[in-house]
């Protein structure tokens, strides 16, 4: 399997779209995960009761539905 990016992109453009994507994370939750994807899972599976697995293809879905931000910041 391919190492994948553990980055969020600019966090400060995510940041906002994972607080509506995802409500109970906390303020304190969003600033743990600083545009880790790694702390963003852990944070899922611990507030929605989620697998790793589930919690990874959430997190993928997402990146997908905002790959023009998360791409355009990556690059």
């Amino acid at each position: 399997m391919a190492a994948r990016d553990d980055t969020l992109g600019n966090w400060k453009t995510m940041r906002d779209k994972v607080k509506a994507r995802w409500h109970a994370l906390s303020e304190d939750d969003l600033n743990a995960i600083d545009g880790s994807r790694a702390q963003l899972i852990s944070l899922l599976q611990l507030h929605y009761g989620l697998t790793m697995e589930r919690a990874e293809a959430d997190v993928e879905e997402f990146l997908q539905q905002n790959a023009g931000e998360h791409a355009a910041q990556t690059s």
